[in-house]
Formats: C-alpha cells, structure tokens, sequence
C-alpha cells in the first residue's frame, strides 16, 4: 500500500516537472520575427499582427562642411613690359605696391612705351574684363623676374626676383612690374601679397578704391579726412578763420594730397565769409609737409 502512493506520488512530481519545462521553453523562445518596412527617410516596424509601429525618421544626411581647396600649383601670370611711369607718380622710398582693377587708374598712372619693331606687351581696357593687374614700382633702374603667382583663400601671392643695376650720369630712372591674373582670386577683402627675393615685402588690401594719379570727385567728409583736415588747421594756426569743411578730394602720390573745399565762418563781425580750398600734402608716414589756403570773398 506505501509503495502504490510513492508511484502516485513520483508520477505527479513528474507530470508537474514537464509543465514547468514546457512554460520555460515557452517564455524563453524567440520573439515573433519583426518585418520592417522603408518608405524614403520613414522606418516602419511591423509587429506580429503586421501593424505598424511608431515611425522612427533617420535624420537627413549632412552635407560636408564646405571646403576652400588652396591651389596645389602656381598659377600662369602674364607679364607686360610695355609700359613707363608718368612723371606725376612718386613712388615711396621702399617701393609702391598696388593693385588696379580699372583701366582708368592704371592709365593715370602708367603710358605706353612702343619700340620699333619691338613686341611688348600692353595692357588694355580688354585685360580688365577678367583680369586685375599687379604692380610694383621702385625707384632706379632694376630687372624683375617673376617666379609664381598663387592663389590663397586669403588671396594671391606675387613672388619674384628683382636685381637693381648701376647707372651712369644723373638720369633718374623708375621700374615698374606689371603682373595680370585672373579677377576671381582678386576679389574684395582679399589681401594680395608681395614676396620679394624670398622675403615678405608688402601686403596689399584689395578693394576699388582711390588708385595713385588722378584727383577723385569732391565727396562728403569722412572721419580720417577731418583728422587731417584739424591737423592742418592747428599746424597753420588757423583757428580764428572758422573754416569749415564741406567737401573733399584725395590724390594719391608718395603720400596723399587732400584738397577741402571749405566755408568760413570768422568769429569777427568785420570779416567777410569766404569759401576756400585748403591743399593739405601728408607724406609716406602720413605727417602733413604742407599746407595751402586759396580763399575768395563772398559778396554781399
């Protein structure tokens, strides 16, 4: 009788192992596979009754930052050797450096010196179409060679040689370089670079501004015209005359030329109103060497 409920015993506990290993397998089992599907940037999950999931959006592909690729070799320059400086340009005493944009400037400050049967080169209203022209200028007699002009994201660096030579008598001789390249590395706010026998010798701002030889138009003040301008007055001890300024015109030379067209307004009752032009010269280092006044009477 003890040993028939032992079996029913050891047949329950294994009736009851068996459940419990069929629940284990159970949990234990893989997921239901998951299908996904892709329509554009969306990512939908399908779950086991194949209804779709939230959405889940890949972010937008990033383009790369942008990249200013720098020149890997030097770009061609066209050398023009046809050309003389006008007597009306001084250059500095450790060489001007310029850049022209317009043919007007570069015509105020430089003529055309043709050779019979010579084949220089000149240059043109048309080389200012998609060019913009490089120049040195020194003072004496020198040969230049250029080695490379190389475009930078910071803008284009001239490099070249120059070897001055003696001269006889008291003939005075001025030497320019003229360099052209193409306008899109010249744009405004670059710098242009000169590099002179290996050595960094000027930078240059690229802007169109006032280029050496001609007078500008008359323009409304500006506030380093009027630092010039009260300079003068002091320096002349002018004071009293109550002039004042309206208008201004620059040339640039070895240093600048102002010319302010001016309104007196004298603190004396007996003196008469005036309009004048007041000539001001500042030379390289920007101190002012001279000052003139013409002035004419306003009648009543």
């Amino acid at each position: 009788m003890q040993q028939s409920n032992q079996s029913r015993v050891f047949f329950r506990l294994a009736i009851v192992g068996i459940i419990v290993t069929i629940v284990l397998n159970t949990t234990s089992a893989q997921p239901p596979r998951v299908e996904r599907v892709e329509v554009g940037p969306l990512s939908i999950e399908l779950g086991p009754n194949r209804q779709p999931a939230p959405p889940h959006v890949h972010p937008a592909p990033q383009p790369p930052p942008p990249r200013i690729e720098e020149a890997k070799r030097p770009m061609k320059a066209t050398v023009y050797d046809g050309h003389f400086v006008k007597n009306t340009f001084i250059p500095e005493k450790g060489g001007s450096f310029l850049v022209f944009r317009d043919f007007s400037d570069f015509d105020n400050v430089f003529g055309a010196g043709a050779v019979m049967g010579g084949r220089q080169k000149f240059v043109t209203e048309e080389t200012f179409k998609d060019n913009a022209v490089l120049v040195v200028i020194r003072d004496g007699l020198w040969t230049f060679d250029v080695k490379s002009v190389d475009p930078t994201r910071d803008g284009p660096v001239l490099e070249y040689t120059a070897a001055r030579k003696n001269t006889n008598g008291n003939a005075r001789f001025v030497t320019p370089l003229v360099v052209s390249l193409p306008e899109e590395i010249v744009r405004d706010g670059m710098v242009a670079s000169f590099i002179e026998n290996g050595r960094p010798v000027a930078k240059v701002k690229v802007e169109r501004r006032d280029l050496p030889g001609g007078w500008t138009e008359y323009r409304p003040m500006e506030k380093e015209w009027e630092h010039v301008f009260e300079n003068a007055i002091r320096r002349e001890r002018l004071e009293q005359a109550g002039y004042q300024p309206l208008l201004c015109a620059t040339q640039v030379v070895a240093g600048i030329k102002y010319r302010f067209l001016c309104v007196s307004m004298p603190e004396r009752r007996h003196q008469k109103e005036k309009v004048a032009v007041i000539s001001v010269y500042t030379g390289p280092h920007g101190k002012i060497e001279s000052v003139k006044v013409a002035s004419v009477s306003v009648d009543d």
